[in-house]
């Protein structure tokens, strides 16, 4: 089974408030040396351990590109076919896992002749991958709904894990498994719909546990450890869909979290809100801890910025606080900042997803899936210094203009949501929302955008004649 579309493959919108909508369908395409891909769309990065190597997967390039950390140079690609996704490396660095979302494999590529070795089955749709201490590999099948366990020596599954509802990354932490999932697993008429955590044994001797966020968290994405593997860290969003969308001041619609996780208790012990009282910080993506463990960095896809978090003095505020007001503290805006607990700066390029950091924490690194290149932030002035293109940069069409407005969160008041933030891949969410144009009092489900623009009318109940006079009033509003 394979999807109608790609993540790269979204309802895509025009430039002015005015201009068409269209749903942009991706044919399967040959390997990058048969026929480059016009876009890139870089998406996961995996910085080497001795800060040699960055690879960034290509999603519709078709290719892993190889760059030159310490001097910041582009070395060239790798054609991987499939739409390549999520990436891990091997605890020697010599061996590359790529997953191959269209493709329902993964490759494994030696890092020395850059070479694809073989390519592993796994299950439909896979995105996320992590590597485990002894060398086995974890891949997130978001169409089947499950983890394949890889046996890197054999080559080939060896188990799958039960998931939830789409398992996008997952992280090990000793025999255990964690895994995020990017949608609720529950009756969008349930009003403490969320999202869960699967918490699973590599081994696959036990059975795996759903753990359901609170009310609203969803789009679960990538995820990170600790050293001491204690805590974990994954980003998402936190959908207020109880209320009817009435406005959008102060995140009444959708804020943007980071959740901490006891990995031993199995338990979320916080989440917070990324956000500042004024301003979103739309759709967080990536996530990455320094190689010390002091520093988290966040990048969100929507408003085009960083998160930077000091570890310890997270932990610090949140321990500081009583059950009930740490339990309050998704409902609270600017503690990031506030708080003096860390500090946001804009990535310099346009839906940044995967973020990686030099050992050394002087540098980041950042792949932008719209504007097809890699920026370098230099930590210590939080600024871009240096932009990596990966490639020819092409005339952005009409087309691809409206796939970056889809994810794009700034043309939104206060920034606090893109498009996707309710239509993930331009489908639904899972969740129930009250909204304007049919009255107030009646929430109804969210649908799909695949295909709508052919079959009119639009929205639940058809009260636009056409998707332009919807996408021209979802603007406007």
């Amino acid at each position: 089974m394979t999807r109608l579309t790609s993540l790269a493959r979204v309802a895509a919108f025009a430039a002015l408030i005015g201009a068409v909508a269209y749903v942009a369908l991706r044919q399967p395409t040959a390997s990058v040396a048969e026929a480059p891909a016009k876009y890139l769309s870089p998406m996961d990065m995996v910085l080497t351990p001795d800060g040699a190597t960055l690879y960034v997967s290509n999603h519709t390039g078709d290719s892993v590109g190889v760059i030159a950390a310490q001097n910041s140079t582009y070395k060239g690609a790798i054609p991987v076919p499939g739409a390549p996704a999520g990436l891990a490396l091997s605890p020697d660095a010599k061996t590359l896992y790529v997953a191959q979302a269209e493709a329902n494999s993964v490759s494994v590529i030696d890092t020395a002749t850059r070479k694809v070795q073989k390519t592993v089955p796994v299950g439909w749709y896979p995105w996320g991958v992590a590597v485990a201490a002894d060398g086995t590999v974890v891949v997130c099948n978001r169409d089947s709904h499950d983890v394949s366990v890889v046996d890197p020596a054999a080559g080939k599954e060896v188990r799958r894990l039960a998931a939830s509802r789409e398992p996008m990354y997952a992280a090990v932490a000793g025999d255990k498994v964690i895994v995020t999932n990017g949608l609720p697993n529950c009756p969008a008429s349930d009003h403490t719909s969320a999202a869960s955590v699967t918490l699973a044994s590599l081994d696959g001797k036990t059975e795996p546990k759903q753990l359901r966020m609170s009310p609203g968290c969803n789009a679960l994405r990538q995820i990170v450890v600790s050293k001491d593997g204690k805590w974990a860290y994954f980003v998402h969003l936190l959908s207020r869909f109880n209320v009817p969308t009435t406005q959008l001041d102060r995140g009444w619609m959708n804020t943007n979290a980071l959740t901490v996780l006891d990995v031993e208790k199995g338990e979320v012990y916080v989440t917070i809100l990324l956000d500042e009282i004024m301003r979103g910080y739309a759709n967080p993506y990536g996530i990455t801890l320094t190689a010390d463990g002091e520093q988290l960095l966040i990048s969100h896809a929507g408003s085009d910025d960083a998160t930077f978090i000091d570890v310890k003095r997270l932990h610090e505020y949140v321990s500081s606080q009583s059950d009930e007001d740490r339990n309050n503290l998704q409902n609270r805006l600017s503690v990031v900042h506030g708080k003096d607990v860390g500090d946001h700066f804009n990535c310099g390029g346009k839906g940044p997803r995967g973020i990686a950091v030099s050992a050394d924490r002087r540098l980041a690194y950042v792949a932008n899936y719209s504007s097809d290149n890699v920026t370098v932030i230099d930590l210590k002035r939080q600024k871009p210094v240096h932009t990596i293109p990966l490639g020819p940069e092409p005339k952005m069409d009409e087309v691809r203009k409206g796939e970056m407005l889809f994810y794009d969160a700034t043309i939104c008041f206060q920034h606090w949501q893109s498009c996707s933030s309710c239509h993930p891949d331009t489908r639904a969410d899972g969740f129930n929302w009250d909204l304007l144009n049919d009255d107030i009092g009646n929430p109804k489900n969210v649908k799909s955008m695949i295909l709508s623009h052919k079959t009119p009318p639009v929205m639940s109940l058809g009260v636009r004649d056409t998707m332009e006079t919807a996408v021209v009033s979802g603007i406007r509003y």
